[in-house]
Order: C-alpha cells, then sequence, then structure tokens
C-alpha cells in the first residue's frame, strides 16, 4: 500500500494511500516533477489528502485534495470501484471537497 509509480508523459503520480510524504517528494523530483505534499515527512498521503492537503505549495497549486485526479476506494459493501471525473464523480467531489463533512476514510 506504499507503492508510487510516475507516468512522466502524462505528468501524473500513482500513489498508494500508504505512501508518506517525502517518499513521494523522492519519486517525483526525480521527474522534474513537484508534489503537493505537507511539512511532515511521516505523514502517509492517504490522511493527507482527505484531510485537505494544506501544504508549501498550497498558495500556488492550491490544496492536494484540489489535486485529486481518481482513486480507488473500498465502499462499506466491500465493493472496490474508481472514482474520477467519467466514473463515480460524486465519489470523487466527495473525496475533494466533501472530506470530512461526509465521514470518508
Amino acid at each position: 500500500m506504499t507503492r508510487i509509480r510516475i507516468d512522466e508523459a502524462a505528468k501524473l503520480a500513482h500513489i498508494e494511500a500508504g505512501a508518506k510524504t517525502n517518499e513521494i517528494e523522492a519519486a517525483t523530483i526525480k521527474y522534474g516533477l513537484g508534489a503537493c505534499v505537507g511539512a511532515c515527512s511521516q505523514v502517509s498521503v492517504g490522511g493527507y489528502i482527505l484531510s485537505g492537503g494544506v501544504g508549501y505549495s498550497t498558495g500556488t497549486h492550491g490544496l492536494a485534495a484540489d489535486n485529486l485526479v481518481a482513486a480507488t476506494i473500498v465502499l462499506a459493501t466491500g465493493e472496490i470501484v474508481q472514482a474520477s471525473e467519467s466514473e463515480n464523480p460524486d465519489l470523487l467531489w466527495a473525496l475533494r471537497g466533501g472530506r470530512l463533512q461526509h465521514h470518508l476514510m
């Protein structure tokens, strides 16, 4: 749950929820990319994004949650679904902006 894969052509990082922000920075910088991560290097990206994601680059690039493109989610029923602009966009909206008000984890 800590894997990080960089799609250099698309300039996207595919990051599993347990990856820590210092690991994400180390992986993205190799490709000349930056990451919207916070000041504490030991926080996992899953919790960081779901709590909004305030960091050093917030003023320039917005909250980390604003930069979330897609997510794989396990629903309370155990079903695994994708959340993106084209699949379950309401779930992606909740992950980006609804966050704590919807009690998503």
